[in-house]
């Protein structure tokens, strides 16, 4: 059991499936068996799908960022779409401020709102991964090895976002 405000890691040799987990807990992937639930909601039905509802709940910031980011969108417009698609603001004006405060946020500075994935090293796009996984105010943030690509002035700086994100809904 998971309390709120905890954080869990998951510790284990490469291939021992760590990332399988997050996947199966996300809806990317499905289980080969077993029973899971959230504030007590299974995350799959009896027939295998994974309840719609629950990708608002639990999200994922994956090992790699460039891999969850559009090479075509601006960092600003990567976290704006969610929040549109999402309704979670009335137009797209709306959308690109919030993904503003979001990314500035979470450490991402103002001069790199605009910029592609393919403009960002690993330690800028990762923040742009971040943001798009707390649009929605999740109960559970899985965070995939999310330093493991990144060095380590841009380590502390994730750790502090995500340190700050706990204080905030803690």
């Amino acid at each position: 059991l998971v309390q709120p405000g905890e954080w869990v890691s998951i510790v284990g040799p490469s291939g021992t499936g760590k990332s399988t987990i997050a996947k199966i807990l996300c809806g990317t992937e499905h289980p080969d068996g077993g029973t899971l639930a959230w504030n007590g909601t299974p995350l799959y039905d009896g027939k295998g799908r994974y309840a719609p509802k629950m990708h608002r709940c639990i999200q994922l910031v994956p090992q790699q960022p460039y891999a969850s980011l559009d090479p075509l969108q601006c960092a600003q417009d990567a976290v704006a779409e969610p929040l549109c698609a999402h309704r979670l603001v009335k137009n797209t004006r709306q959308a690109r401020e919030r993904a503003r405060e979001l990314l500035l946020s979470v450490g991402l500075e103002e001069e790199l709102l605009h910029r592609r994935p393919g403009e960002l090293s690993g330690g800028q796009a990762q923040p742009v991964a971040i943001a798009r996984a707390i649009v929605d105010d999740p109960g559970i943030i899985l965070a995939d090895e999310p330093m493991s690509a990144i060095d380590v002035a841009a380590r502390i700086q994730i750790l502090d976002t995500f340190a700050a994100i706990r204080a905030a809904t803690s």
